[in-house]
């Protein structure tokens, strides 16, 4: 009687052996399936986070070029109000060997080098906008021959902000309605 109990309890000994070594190995799979999806998850995250990146440089590549888009139709008619002249030639977004120009208006013998900016208050775009017009004639053969001004555009400014400009002889100039407003009255505007 003995030997049966001791083959009964090798036989369950056995059977849950290979439940274990089953069990076991169910594990392993599931846990292979479990890495394999999350690989997959990690490579469409990977994806996601790439094409939000791409569509988030969007964005602020338009928004640097909205003002730009804004204020361009409205320059006829601003120029026309404070400089009593009508340009015969604009153009926008335009970009010569070393300089990068927002718009130029060229009326008679003067050329408007308009500079465009979403946020304008800040002093490092300024000084950015002064050295571009220092450098102008030298990169623009073309307009050699014409008085540089230069104009700073944006949706609105402060009062510090503009009074840089002044001291700087650019002017400044805002979207006040629906047009175009040359904010900064007390300026000895330089010619380039």
């Amino acid at each position: 009687m003995e030997k049966q109990a001791v083959e009964e309890r090798v036989d369950r000994l056995e059977e849950m052996m290979m439940r274990l070594a089953y069990t076991q190995q169910k594990t392993e799979m599931e846990l292979q399936r479990l890495s394999k999806e999350m690989q997959e998850f990690k490579d469409e995250m990977r994806a996601f986070k790439d094409e939000m990146n791409k569509k988030w440089g969007w964005v602020i590549n338009k928004l640097g070029t909205m003002v730009e888009d804004l204020i361009y139709p409205s320059i006829d008619e601003a120029l026309q109000k404070h400089f009593e002249c009508e340009p015969n030639k604009k153009m926008i977004r335009v970009e010569y060997d070393c300089v990068e120009l927002d718009a130029i208006a060229i009326c008679g013998k003067k050329a408007f080098i308009i500079e465009a900016k979403s946020k304008a208050d800040s002093k490092g775009y300024i000084d950015e906008f002064i050295e571009k017009l220092s450098r102008v004639k030298e990169c623009v053969d073309w307009l050699r021959g014409y008085e540089i001004l230069g104009i700073y555009a944006s949706w609105n400014m402060s009062d510090e902000t503009v009074r840089y400009l002044s001291e700087n002889g650019i002017y400044a100039m805002v979207v006040k309605g629906d047009i175009l407003t040359i904010v900064n009255d007390k300026i000895n505007p330089k010619s380039w």
